[in-house]
């Protein structure tokens, strides 16, 4: 499930900075699914082979233009008083 939400510019986007890859997650449900050490390590180990070098991996609420940081999901989730099970 983790990898669709990479795949989608909509959940998930990344930045590259020397050393360092930041992935940007698109609402409060993504950044709790993508922020998970396991992911991350793979992704890191990934991006390092590719780099030639350790690049280091984070994850971040990305803020959109109107600075809101919910989407469809997790207005819906708010609005019927769901929790999500973590």
């Amino acid at each position: 499930y983790q990898y669709m939400l990479l795949v989608d510019e909509a959940h998930a986007r990344g930045e590259i900075g020397p050393g360092k890859l930041t992935i940007l997650a698109g609402s409060d449900f993504s950044l709790r699914q993508l922020d998970d050490e396991e992911l991350k390590k793979v992704i890191a180990a990934a991006a390092s082979e590719l780099a030639g070098a350790e690049v280091r991996v984070s994850v971040e609420l990305r803020q959109d233009k109107t600075g809101s940081k919910t989407d469809k999901l997790d207005s819906f989730m708010n609005e019927f008083g769901i929790k999500e099970d973590k």
